[in-house]
């Protein structure tokens, strides 16, 4: 997976300061709908989408953080005094803003049906992430480029019955609690 910061994407860095919370804003000129914070050092990385509430995730399908990225701003985003902010530490991050044909947040209720459409992304995607919202979930993704029904966390091998297609409009779905609980 490759990304070009642009009109809807901004990649950058901050340095961590320890406060009990430090906004990030320069250069932003969108308000992010979903942001990823990866540290320099064995910090775990973390993500937020305006879909999780007051909550964040990491990519090991841990606890939901509440003192993580603390909030998702008009110009940016703010981070709390735990993982992605500890002194002297720098980050790395991603933000997204929904555009159309390009980037769109949505969500769904599982069912646990195999084989199952989820439509309305309004495009197909090339690449995406499902994070449940049931803590202990790990997310999963799935690019193009993978065959037959296999998708993969952020830590295994290929697995199927995850995410199992790229529709013209959406995505398919297996059983498997991770993505359709």
């Amino acid at each position: 997976v490759a990304f070009k910061a642009g009109s809807n994407i901004k990649v950058g860095t901050y340095l961590g300061n320890g406060a009990a919370s430090q906004d990030i804003t320069s250069g932003f000129t969108f308000s992010p709908e979903y942001v990823a914070v990866m540290p320099e050092n064995t910090q775990v990385a973390v993500q937020r989408s305006y879909l999780f509430g007051a909550n964040s995730y990491d990519f090991g399908g841990s606890l939901p953080y509440t003192d993580s990225i603390l909030a998702l701003l008009a110009n940016g985003f703010r981070v709390g005094s735990s993982a992605p902010n500890s002194s002297g530490v720098t980050y790395y991050y991603v933000a997204w803003n929904e555009a159309p044909g390009w980037m769109k947040l949505g969500s769904y209720v599982g069912d646990a049906s195999d084989n199952r459409p989820i439509a309305g992304v309004g495009f197909q995607p090339e690449y995406m992430i499902v994070q449940g919202n049931t803590d202990g979930r790990n997310p999963i993704q799935r690019s193009d480029a993978m065959l037959g029904d296999a998708s993969i966390n952020f830590a295994s091998a290929l697995t199927t019955n995850r995410i199992q297609a790229l529709l013209p409009d959406g995505f398919e779905v297996g059983s498997q609690v991770s993505v359709n609980d």
